[in-house]
């Protein structure tokens, strides 16, 4: 028969999105100052009673009672991410929150999404909760963490569209959906007690990240 040339394998080139650690914004306060507050700088507002101040470079709640505290000098873009240390752990049946799409940065009580990780008798866990016109619904049930918080613990939460992500030390816990506080916002603290110090609270817009993308040979 006629002659034919050979027929080699042929390759597509695919790219595909990989998926990106937690956290992707930089630390915005390490706290490593002498004391002062509250707020603890002028980047800082008192959300809820009396806020947090620095004490011996470690961000301190000033009364033992609910304090809140947003990081004030920018609001972020719908799609944000905030994070914390838990230097100290609360006592138990207490809170460590993470506050995210906070509309009014003096108002703790404007609508907002908050993630409580909470010490319990037992596994900790997590919940999920809006606020919207001053009314509370948590989202879903509680996150078993499966076992108990520890000093030096990282904290954190992201918020992408509808989706609310739930981190503990950068490992993704799950997810829940909600769309009813969708514009920009504060991301802040809040705490229980006079109890829980807080080191390395970060955050900031996840619009600012850059997608990594990878080759894929595909026959």
């Amino acid at each position: 028969g006629a002659w034919r040339p050979r027929q080699w394998p042929r390759s597509r080139n695919v790219y595909q999105d990989d998926a990106l650690a937690f956290p992707n914004t930089p630390v915005l306060d390490s706290f490593n100052r002498a004391n002062e507050g509250p707020p603890p700088s002028a980047n800082w507002s008192t959300m809820r009673g009396t806020g947090h101040t620095v004490l011996s470079n470690q961000m301190a709640p000033n009364a033992n009672a609910v304090q809140g505290s947003s990081w004030s000098v920018l609001r972020f873009d719908r799609d944000q991410e905030c994070r914390f240390t838990a230097a100290v752990l609360d006592s138990p049946n207490q809170g460590h929150n993470v506050y995210l799409r906070v509309q009014t940065a003096t108002n703790g009580d404007s609508d907002h999404y908050e993630v409580d990780f909470e010490r319990q008798i037992g596994n900790d866990k997590v919940a999920v909760w809006k606020e919207v016109a001053t009314v509370y619904t948590q989202l879903g049930a509680d996150i078993d963490l499966g076992g108990e918080l520890a000093a030096g613990d990282q904290f954190g939460a992201s918020v992408t569209g509808s989706t609310i992500e739930v981190w503990y030390n950068n490992v993704s816990q799950g997810t829940r959906t909600d769309s009813e506080v969708s514009g920009t916002g504060f991301i802040g603290i809040v705490s229980g007690t006079d109890v829980p110090r807080f080191d390395d609270f970060g955050g900031g817009d996840q619009s600012l990240l850059t997608i990594s993308r990878s080759h894929v040979s595909v026959p």
